[in-house]
């Protein structure tokens, strides 16, 4: 009995914690994105210095 009286307490708390996550994930889903700060991203100007280099060994 004190095992299954532990089980069920364990339980709630999981079931607590995922129904706490997936409303905290929501609302930055539906909140977060209005305000959220661009992100340049580093792939792009490495793609432009490969393509000078590329060219800049053809022109040697």
């Amino acid at each position: 009995m004190e095992n299954k009286d532990l089980y069920n307490k364990l339980m709630l708390l999981v079931f607590a914690l995922i129904v706490i996550l997936l409303c905290a994930g929501s609302y930055s889903y539906f909140n977060g994105s209005k305000s959220a700060p661009e992100i340049h991203s580093p792939v792009k100007d490495a793609k432009v210095l490969v393509l000078e280099e590329i060219m800049g060994r053809d022109l040697l």
